[in-house]
C-alpha cells in the first residue's frame, strides 16, 4: 500500500538528515513525508527548517503555507503566502491562494485586491473568476458577482459551484431588484 511506502521512506530521509542537516530540501521533502503519514507535529519542524535554511524559496514557502492551511493555521497560511508573494511577486497561484485566505477571515476589500492580481498574471484561472464572484456578492455587489460567474462559466461551461453562485446572486437581484424581475 502508499502508506506501507511512505512509513518505509521514513528511515531513509532520517539518515540523509543525519548526514545532511542543512539542507533544506531534505527538510521540506521529509516534511512532506512526514504529512502524508499523519505526523504534523514533526512535519511542522521539518517544514521550518525547510524555510528557515532555505529563506529565499518561494517554493519552500508555498509548501509550508499549503500544510499551515491543512493543520489550521489560518494566519500563519496568509503570512506565509505574503512572504511567497514578497520573494517571487508574479505567482498567480500564491495570489489566488492568499485571495481565498483573506476571502476565509472576511477581508474581502484585500481579497478582491488578490484575485483581481491572480486573474492579471493568469487570465484562465477559472476559480478566481469565481471567487471574485463571491466576494462582490459577500460586499452587495451584485451585478459585479454576476459577471463573474458569468465568465467563469463562459471558461467552463460545467462549474458547478459557479453556476450554484449565479443562481445564488441571480436570487439575491430579484430580491433586491424585484421591479427588474417582473
Amino acid at each position: 500500500t502508499a502508506q506501507a511506502k511512505f512509513d518505509a521512506a521514513v528511515p531513509h530521509m532520517e539518515t540523509a538528515l543525519r548526514l545532511q542537516p542543512n539542507n533544506g530540501d531534505f527538510h521540506l521533502m521529509y516534511a512532506n513525508l512526514l504529512q502524508r503519514i499523519g505526523r504534523n507535529d514533526d512535519a511542522a519542524f521539518h517544514f521550518e527548517s525547510g524555510t528557515r535554511l532555505k529563506p529565499n524559496s518561494p517554493d519552500a514557502h508555498y509548501s509550508y503555507a499549503a500544510f499551515l492551511v491543512a493543520v489550521g493555521k489560518h494566519d500563519d497560511y496568509i503570512s506565509e503566502l505574503r512572504t511567497v508573494l514578497r520573494l517571487k511577486p508574479n505567482y498567480p497561484y500564491a495570489e489566488l491562494r492568499l485571495a481565498d485566505g483573506l476571502f476565509a477571515n472576511g477581508n474581502l476589500k484585500e481579497a478582491e485586491s488578490h484575485y483581481l492580481a491572480a486573474l492579471r498574471r493568469d487570465p484562465e484561472l477559472t476559480v478566481a473568476y469565481n471567487n471574485l464572484g463571491r466576494v462582490y456578492l459577500a460586499q452587495g455587489q451584485i451585478s459585479q458577482a454576476v459577471v463573474q460567474f458569468n465568465e467563469a462559466l463562459r471558461r467552463n461551461p460545467g462549474y458547478k459551484e459557479a453556476e450554484e453562485n449565479l443562481r445564488v446572486a441571480k436570487a439575491a437581484d430579484a430580491e433586491i431588484f424585484p421591479a427588474a424581475h417582473r
